[in-house]
């Protein structure tokens, strides 16, 4: 039997449908709670994210049971890149966990080139690092929630965490020392 990703991948719209229809609703409402329950904005977020996720399917490697989490992830950059180009100031910045695990100047991002900077490391960094930091520092989940949403133990989500600050913060110290 052919996967869901594999499908994807081959451009079967039937399977691009099951996709949507699986976690159009939910995609929209978890935007919708972080815009400001603006309709139309949601909707276009939600859009660019399915339009994203045509583009990008053939850089997913997660498996069919993370193709709901890779979507979410593309809706949060989706999300993060529409408040930066409004010129407003993003959640994940001001949260205290996000500025012990990046360095101070990339902590509160008032220009736009510390935020370009924070967008390419999240883009960098591997696939399950930026879920995990997205879902703690985005969705202000809690290690025990992360937990329960991706099956891990809590301990493997504390350690992940780790690795993923770790990582977050050597490659955005890389890319600030070829900026020099």
């Amino acid at each position: 039997m052919v996967s869901l990703q594999q499908k994807l991948k081959d451009g079967d719209r039937e399977a691009w449908e099951e996709l949507y229809n699986a976690n159009v609703n939910s995609l929209y409402r978890y935007i919708m709670s972080s815009c400001g329950n603006s309709k139309s904005l949601s909707e276009d977020i939600v859009q660019n994210a399915f339009l994203a996720a045509v583009n990008r399917i053939d850089f997913f490697s997660g498996g069919d049971e993370k193709l709901a989490d890779w979507l979410f992830g593309i809706a949060r950059i989706e999300l993060l890149q529409y408040f930066r180009q409004q010129k407003r100031q993003v959640k994940v910045y001001d949260t205290p966990e996000f500025l012990n695990a990046a360095p101070c100047s990339a902590a509160r991002t008032e220009t736009d080139n510390d935020e370009n900077m924070v967008d390419q490391v999240l883009n960098m960094i591997p696939e399950h690092y930026r879920t995990i930091l997205l879902h703690k520092y985005c969705d202000r989940l809690s290690v025990n929630d992360i937990s329960r949403k991706t099956g891990r133990s809590s301990k493997a989500v504390e350690s992940l965490l780790t690795r993923a600050r770790a990582a977050f913060k050597k490659t955005y110290e890389q890319i600030r020392q070829a900026g020099r």
